[in-house]
């Protein structure tokens, strides 16, 4: 069964339709469809009606007036097809240049329709200073959304950035030309055609240099002010003489303006398109960013829309519970039915819990599961929920599991060597320390240690070697030969016992990994009746001297008596 990653993925990244999207364009576009057709077979009805009210009833003049409302009216529904064919692309988009071309094209309508005196006259706008200042107007608001849109669209801020004075400059210029033509509609006539063609001969320089940069969407720019160009000098080509005749420069308007807005049309289809495609391979990217993670991680995925009752299973999930399970609520109860009969007591209890705490969005259990008699897993399942902003009611619960049976193996295999470890270090005679290298602080004291110390397990545990072992030279050394692999042999010391009293005490220490980290194991000799020993025998040993001693003294005397005494004998002899 196909795995659908998006549906997780869709809670972080929205999830482009551009099929969906294509259609919404599409249904909307035939609204503007329908406005060029009412516009081509309007407008001549309301040519005849003019004619006949007029009494202009001639043929040949009824049937150039069909022909000139005929071609208005088409490029006027083009323009308006354009314009709505934008409006429902912005509202897809959202894009701000998008915006001002929109306006740019609105703008252009209105100053095609300005020039046709038919629709004026229905609109009962007859005046020819009320038609002149509409022209103005629209023109001038056209170049100034013409800059807008193009710096928007070509991104100058970033791509052309030189080009950010000269829009600011004709930007400033139009303003004052537009407040201007309240003032005086002669100078505007005068200054706006020579304006609006440096105005746009500056964006179609931008544009150049935006196509040699390979910006998207550059060259159909410029062909779309290339046509805007044509249609802004037909007027002006006019009144110096190169256009004969009023029509033929209408008919350049018209044909320009609309060709123009085809080509912006063009233009934002294909910037639509381009970000679909963006959008389309950041998806895949994501999607397959998100697979490959969650096959890395070894998880299974598992969605449950508590509304809909719609539930979906990955494949990884229907592996690590080894049965084939098909997407409905059904096998949410296999799944749960599956678990060990304690610990379904507790997920429910669990569960229950969650979902009446609106605080708590996310949950973690661990589990096990029967898979046959002889087989049981651990499993962790880890749930985000999705609540009703209103009710805090769940509406959604998006997880994933993964068998954590190996890691329940190890805790249980690593509880069983500490408690060796712990019954042979306590069984010892010899008293145990372990130190951690990096920070000098006791991990672990056995039950002799701590007697030997003088303090319980409790104090000893995180405290400084230093606190008992006073002597840094010794410290020294002995984090010298452990830290370059060497061992320590019956190195003797004074120790500090927790009371402040001191004992003699041999150290040998030998490097270790304890929890992770890098250790040193230490034995702890107490050397106090050895030394005791030591001094009585060498009181004994003076005490033999000093017996010695006096026997030889004793010796000497008896020998220097005795020689006295012959000669005294002698003495005594001869006096009797």
């Amino acid at each position: 069964m196909q795995q659908h990653p998006s549906r997780f993925h869709s809670l972080s990244l929205a999830v482009a339709k551009p099929g969906s999207e294509f259609a919404y364009l599409f249904s909307k576009g035939l609204l503007g469809l329908f406005l060029a057709v009412l516009a081509v077979f309007l407008l001549p009805d309301m040519a005849l009606a003019d004619a006949a009210r007029t009494g202009k009833i001639a043929v040949v003049s009824v049937n150039e007036k069909l022909s000139a409302s005929l071609i208005f009216g088409l490029f006027l529904g083009v323009m308006l097809t354009a314009s709505a064919y934008l409006f429902f692309i912005w509202v897809v988009m959202r894009d701000r240049g998008q915006v001002f071309l929109l306006c740019l094209l609105l703008c252009l309508s209105l100053n095609i329709a300005g020039t046709n005196d038919l629709l004026m006259n229905q609109l009962g706008l007859t005046s020819q200073a009320t038609r002149g200042l509409l022209v103005n107007y629209s023109m001038i608001f056209s170049c100034i959304f013409s800059v807008f849109f193009t710096y928007y669209f070509l991104e100058v801020e970033v791509n052309n950035p030189s080009f950010r004075i000269p829009f600011f400059i004709l930007s400033f210029l139009l303003f004052l030309l537009l407040l201007g033509s309240i003032l005086n509609q002669s100078m505007v006539r005068f200054i706006l055609p020579a304006l609006s063609t440096i105005t746009i001969a500056v964006i179609l320089v931008c544009g150049i240099a935006s196509l040699r940069q390979g910006v998207s969407g550059s060259f159909t720019h410029i062909v779309a002010f290339i046509f805007f160009l044509a249609g802004a000098l037909a007027d002006p080509l006019y009144n110096i003489g190169y256009i004969v005749n009023t029509s033929s420069s209408k008919n350049l308007t018209y044909t320009s303006y609309s060709m123009a807005a085809l080509m912006f049309a063009v233009v934002i289809a294909s910037q639509f398109a381009a970000r679909q495609e963006e959008k389309e391979r950041e998806l895949a990217t994501s999607n397959e960013r998100f697979t490959l993670a969650t096959r890395g991680a070894n998880e299974g995925l598992f969605d449950w829309n508590l509304e809909t009752g719609e539930v979906f299973f990955s494949n990884q999930f229907r592996k690590i519970l080894g049965l084939r399970l098909e997407n409905t609520r059904d096998s949410l109860k296999i799944w749960m039915r599956m678990m060990m009969p304690p610990d379904r007591r507790i997920v429910r209890e669990a569960m229950r819990r969650f979902r009446h705490n609106s605080e708590i969005n996310t949950i973690n259990i661990e589990y096990r599961i029967v898979q046959s008699q002889e087989n049981r897993r651990w499993l962790h399942s880890k749930a985000v929920a999705m609540r009703d902003p209103t009710t805090k009611k769940i509406i959604r619960l998006v997880g994933s599991t993964n068998d954590i049976t190996a890691r329940k193996q190890s805790e249980v295999a690593l509880r069983a060597s500490e408690a060796r470890f712990r019954s042979i270090t306590e069984a010892h005679p010899v008293p145990v320390l372990i130190v951690g290298l990096t920070e000098q602080t006791i991990l672990y004291a056995s039950p002799g240690a701590e007697q030997l110390l003088g303090a319980p397990q409790s104090r000893l545990m995180h405290e400084q070697l230093s606190r008992f072992l006073p002597d840094n030279d010794a410290r020294l050394e002995i984090w010298d030969l452990m830290n370059s692999g060497k061992e320590v042999n019956l190195k003797e010391v004074m120790l500090n016992r927790d009371d402040r009293s001191q004992l003699d005490a041999a150290l040998s220490a030998r490097r270790i990994s304890y929890l992770n980290q890098e250790a040193m194991v230490i034995g702890v000799y107490d050397l106090t009746e050895r030394k005791q020993a030591e001094a009585k025998i060498a009181r004994q040993q003076e005490a033999l001297q000093q017996s010695e001693k006096m026997a030889a003294l004793g010796g000497l005397l008896a020998g220097v008596a005795h020689e006295l005494n012959n000669p005294l004998s002698v003495v005594v002899g001869q006096a009797t």
